[in-house]
């Protein structure tokens, strides 16, 4: 492929990834109103609100990913894979140290951080008023049948939505550790395919068709 096909590649699978993770926060949010404030669910997650919720990311995202090829381009930049180091690299080390500076990197962070730690309080806050519901109301064995299910639902969600800080921190931070090209593919290809083949286990392991961790 051309290298600015490629590098328009790049970015937007790198956008659309972005978009996939973020949407675990409306997914969370989703879960929160409707445990602690059913009255207003219809209301802020209506099929009309959801959608344009959904636009709005994809937008900004398409967005930033347009801007950040015109940019690259005009800096006479292309973002190719480059099989010596086993990882995608900018042709010109210094276009890199331009648009990839390590301020970026830790905001980035930290930014997922966060959106990581308001993913998991959401969940638990959730979590943990279906957990009294349950327990504040005669016990069968239907109720612990749903009160197993909804712990499995939520340390899956918790293991799932870890896997995206784990691999923003490599990418951004812990890359930049070593140049070595063993060490680069470990922390960028390695790390993202393995986050991949862990997601899709995790999602096995909980499935109620295909689970080893079945009640």
């Amino acid at each position: 492929l051309p290298s600015e096909v490629e590098t328009v590649i790049i970015f937007i699978t790198v956008g659309l990834y972005m978009i996939n993770e973020f949407q675990t926060v409306l997914i969370a949010a989703n879960r929160f109103i409707a445990m602690f404030l059913p009255l207003l669910y219809h209301n802020l997650f209506s099929n009309k609100i959801t959608m344009i919720f959904l636009g709005a990311l994809y937008l900004e995202r398409g967005y930033a990913s347009v801007s950040k090829v015109f940019t690259v381009f005009a800096a006479d930049c292309v973002l190719i894979w480059e099989s010596s180091v086993l990882c995608p690299l900018s042709n010109d080390p210094s276009c890199w140290e331009n648009f990839s500076s390590s301020s970026d990197g830790f905001i980035f962070i930290c930014v997922t951080l966060a959106v990581f730690g308001v993913t998991i309080l959401l969940n638990l806050m959730t979590f943990a008023k279906i957990l009294r519901f349950y327990l504040s109301h005669n016990v069968d064995s239907e109720s612990t049948f749903s009160v197993k299910n909804n712990i499995k639902l939520f340390v899956q969600t918790v293991l799932q939505d870890s896997l995206f800080f784990v691999d923003v921190l490599f990418t951004f931070k812990l890359s930049s550790l070593s140049t070595h090209r063993a060490w680069l593919f470990i922390s960028t290809v390695f790390v993202w395919e393995t986050i991949h083949m862990l997601d899709g286990l995790i999602m096995l392991m909980f499935s109620d068709r295909v689970s080893t961790l079945r009640a």
